[in-house]
Formats: structure tokens, sequence, C-alpha cells
């Protein structure tokens, strides 16, 4: 819901080349091959899209087919980014990406909010600190859009937030396991402009 602008009955009143992102379950999923032109031979898929208020045709030419040609399957639920095509009669969308449901939340983050406690007994977070540090700089700009980083350091009753000069990492599942690992389950958060704090 963070991630779609429309419902599948309310895109399909949408005016042509509308850019829209819906989420659903792909159905119908037929791959086909281009004919003719400077891209014969390769695959493109047609399917439908379907959510809870209306199903909607799509169309995912070869470009974006190559780029997300694992996500596109019978029964899959997905998101989608593309335009509205009106060119045909019944509206359509044009598909731009693809997204996998898990991977929304990595994919609209804008930045990775962690937070490190102090333990009880006065538990120093410098050794903490030390391999958070070597972590995430291990994780620097490592292939794909990075996310800026905040820590929010509490230490007894005070909390400091802090962010890291330059630092901006790639937010993939490994990197945030291993945070999660390291801080403990709800101290890893990706927070975005779409998403929630």
């Amino acid at each position: 819901r963070r991630f779609r602008t429309h419902e599948a009955r309310t895109a399909a009143a949408l005016a042509d080349k509308t850019l829209v992102k819906l989420g659903g379950l792909l159905t119908n999923v037929r791959q086909r091959v281009v004919g003719k032109g400077p891209r014969s031979g390769q695959k493109w898929a047609t399917a439908t899209l379907g959510d809870k208020t209306a199903t909607l045709g799509v169309v995912i030419f070869s470009e974006a087919f190559g780029r997300h040609r694992d996500l596109v399957a019978n029964d899959a639920i997905v998101a989608l980014e593309g335009r509205i095509d009106r060119s045909r009669g019944e509206p359509s969308v044009i598909v731009d990406r693809v997204l996998a449901v898990d991977e929304l939340d990595r994919h609209l983050a804008s930045r990775i909010e962690l937070d490190l406690v102090g333990g009880p007994d006065g538990d120093t977070l410098e050794p903490i600190m030390q391999t958070l540090e070597q972590t995430l700089r291990g994780a620097a700009g490592n292939g794909g859009r990075t996310v800026e980083v905040l820590l929010h350091v509490h230490d007894g009753d005070r909390c400091v937030a802090l962010k890291p000069n330059r630092l901006r990492v790639t937010p993939k599942a490994p990197l945030l396991d291993e945070l999660e690992r390291m801080l403990g389950p709800g101290h890893v958060r990706l927070v975005g402009r779409d998403t929630p704090a």
C-alpha cells in the first residue's frame, strides 16, 4: 500500500501515459519473442495484474523483461512501475520495473536507522561501535542504490543521534541480517519518504 499510487480499478480510468505504481497478483503470464527489428529474438511478456479492486493487462517489453524475468511468473505477488497505455483500446500498463514485495522496503528506503543501546550495567558501547563501523564500511557503496546511515546511541537516559560523514551503504538483505544480529531485533529500521519511521 505504501508503494502504490493507484489500485487497478482507478488506474484503468487514468489518461494515456500516466505514471503508475501498482501491486497485485500476476496471472495469465505469456512469454513472447520479438519477431522483427533490432530486438528480434528477445523475449517479452504479457500478463494480467489483479488486486482486490480489478484486473489490468500489463505488457513487459524486452528491456524490462530482461531485467525482471525472474519475477514475471504466474501467481507472483509483485509491485510494478509503468505507464498507462490506451493505444490498444482497453487500458493496460507498459511496465518499466517489477519489484518483489519483499524488496519494497529496501527499494523505498533513503536511510538505515540503527539503535545502539548500552547495557543496564553500564556496559560500554565502544566494542560494538568498532564492529559496527567495520561492517558498515565494508558495505559502503557495495553495488546498487545506496542509503545514508543514522545511529541512535542510547546510553542510560541519554540518546544521541549520529550521522557518519559521507557513509552510504547498499541495504541488501545480508547486511540487514548482520546488523540485526549485532544490535538485536527491532534495532534496525529502513526509513524513507514512503516508509514509516
